[in-house]
């Protein structure tokens, strides 16, 4: 999932808000370290399982949530509020106002 950090950093600015940018960022960029933290406890355990020696669990799980993860980033990311099919009309407002105020 850290191949896409790239990609995360050039799409922030453009969906959110110029005063919000920095509290998002860090959660974005934070959550690569939870996610270290939490998938070493899971190994730990899927190593614990009597089945196979548990060991090949961690790779099953692994790309299992990969992934749902894939398939979520394909069908959920856009560019720009301005091409995501999903949001509303009034989010896609306030986020095109607050980074129109932002480059004032």
């Amino acid at each position: 999932m850290g191949g896409n950090i790239s990609v995360v950093g050039a799409v922030i600015p453009r969906w959110i808000p110029q005063k919000q940018s920095l509290t998002a960022s860090t959660l974005v960029y934070a959550g690569y370290n939870v996610g270290s933290i939490i998938s070493s406890l899971l190994n730990g355990y899927l190593c614990s399982i009597d089945a196979d020696n548990g060991w090949p669990f961690i790779f099953y799980v692994a790309a299992i949530i990969l992934a749902v993860y894939a398939v979520a980033w394909i069908c959920l990311m856009s560019d720009s509020p301005d091409t995501h099919p999903f949001i509303s009309d009034k989010e896609r407002a306030y986020i095109q106002a607050s980074r129109a105020q932002s480059v004032d």
